[in-house]
């Protein structure tokens, strides 16, 4: 087959009408991560951005990326100051010291050829490494887990639920098999994490049947991943989640809380303040794990309180209120 863009010899074939070669599928591939940042002009010039790095393909990839938009000699760029972060989950996922030491030397050996910073303070922005794929197991796993309402800010590029800290998806825009063939290139070594679902059967979580279906009906019908992501896309809040009152928001997940939803009546008797106080998502999984308030971490304590606070001050003031 020849390539699409240039007729030379295709080495790439991601669909039937969509072949490249290599120096084609690499321009292709940079343009749509330097465009999917450029497009939302949310990323400014010298601002710091830190980089959810794990060794994995997907973040590789990204990290990759970034390294090379920094050099002096490419067309548009990147501007911002990255920074390189890692987290050690090896402990729960029952790894031996000696393995979590050999996932510490991985990161440190890549860190230290790509030259970026592995620890920055004061950052606003943090980059994740979540590409179409998983996002479209995640728009229907969270519709399937009632988390409904937090779907457009778990797809979308920017994530602004946090007041201090937004979350942006560069990778957002690729398939797991667009990122596999770009390593594949520029022979990038990568390390595939283990998750908590790693060679289990696909009927253990959820999460993990939805990534089954998807991937399945992915190697069938092509555009199965695009359309959910559309789909996703086109889903927005009624209202700013930022203008809402604290008390309209999950303190666990920081998603909107709708009073409406018919999950509201699933509580612990010695819970109920706090789930009131939840999504539907949330809500389901107190009731799953027979969760109490002291399970909780402080911070979640605190505004649960503060939101108990302010329901009791409405009550309070209603009366002298104006409609």
């Amino acid at each position: 087959r020849a390539c699409s863009k240039c007729q030379k010899a295709a080495q790439i074939v991601l669909r039937a009408d969509n072949t490249f070669c290599r120096d084609c599928f690499l321009s292709y591939f940079t343009h749509k991560f330097r465009a999917t940042i450029g497009k939302s002009k949310l990323i400014r010039s010298n601002e710091k951005v830190l980089l959810a790095f794990s060794g994995g393909p997907r973040s590789s990839a990204m990290v990759h990326l970034v390294h090379e938009g920094l050099s002096g000699n490419v067309h548009k760029k990147l501007r911002f100051l990255p920074g390189i972060v890692f987290i050690d989950d090896g402990a729960i996922l029952g790894l031996s010291d000696s393995e979590r030491r050999q996932d510490i030397e991985f990161i440190y050996k890549f860190v230290s050829k790509v030259g970026l910073p592995f620890y920055c303070e004061s950052l606003a922005k943090v980059m994740l490494a979540e590409c179409g794929t998983r996002l479209a197991v995640k728009i229907l796993s969270d519709i399937a887990q009632g988390r409904g309402s937090a779907v457009a800010h778990d797809v979308s590029f920017a994530d602004m639920r946090n007041d201090e800290v937004t979350f942006v998806r560069p990778m957002r825009e690729f398939l797991t098999k667009e990122v596999a063939n770009y390593l594949t290139l520029k022979n990038i070594d990568c390390k595939t994490r283990l998750s908590l679902t790693t060679m289990k059967p696909f009927k253990c979580s959820i999460e993990r049947l939805t990534e089954n279906f998807i991937t399945g009906l992915q190697a069938s019908f092509p555009s199965t991943v695009n359309t959910v992501c559309r789909t996703g896309d086109k889903l927005s809040m009624d209202d700013d989640i930022s203008n809402k009152a604290d008390d309209s928001v999950c303190p666990l997940c920081d998603s909107r809380v709708d009073t409406t939803d018919s999950l509201e009546d699933i509580t612990l008797s010695e819970n109920k303040t706090t789930q009131c106080q939840s999504s539907g998502g949330c809500r389901l999984t107190f009731n799953n794990n027979n969760w109490k308030v002291d399970d909780l971490p402080p911070f979640v304590i605190d505004a649960v309180h503060k939101q108990l606070r302010r329901q009791k001050m409405k009550e309070e003031i209603e009366g002298f209120l104006l409609d």
